[in-house]
């Protein structure tokens, strides 16, 4: 589907105004354009591009972003925290988990997020060329394509009744 398409595209969109997916492509600098029918579902994101996202990464091949302001400043403050109580030997492998854990990403207009690279690698953006976005209860998240599909049965039970 081409680009700047009406959200009218998805039939579901409207019934739920906290709830959105889209896969969406990533650039060749490792950019993402976050689609209207998302930012209008999140209320915090217009606030959040002065300063940039923190990106949150899970071993789910996902990775939640949130306004830096409010869990980017906690999050850093959080780790420095553990690394001034961390024995000197634990501190690198500390800071290291850290750096694995967390990312900042800046926000260029109109909604376009440039990717860190390992942030590419982790959603499998840099082979996949493809990233998933899901909007739900106020919450924005970055998914992996490949690891979206593998869990598209689990999502179709839900509508079909069917038990694992």
């Amino acid at each position: 589907m081409a680009r700047g398409r009406p959200p009218s595209w998805n039939p579901f969109g409207t019934m739920i105004e906290g709830a959105w997916t889209e896969a969406v492509a990533v650039s060749s600098k490792e950019r993402v354009t976050l689609p209207a029918a998302v930012r209008a579902r999140l209320s915090w994101f217009g606030k959040a591009t002065d300063e940039g996202l923190l990106a949150t990464l899970d071993p789910q091949g996902r990775s939640e972003l949130s306004a830096w302001t409010t869990s980017g400043s906690r999050a850093v403050g959080d780790v420095a925290q553990r690394l001034e109580a961390a024995a000197p030997d634990d501190r690198d492998d500390l800071a290291i988990a850290a750096m694995d854990r967390y990312m900042r990403l800046a926000v260029e207009p109109p909604a376009r997020l440039a990717l860190p690279f390992g942030l590419a690698v982790h959603l499998d953006a840099v082979e996949g060329g493809v990233v998933r976005i899901v909007v739900s209860s106020s919450r924005l998240w970055l998914w992996s394509e490949r690891q979206w599909q593998a869990r598209r049965m689990d999502r179709i039970d839900l509508l079909t009744g069917s038990a694992n």
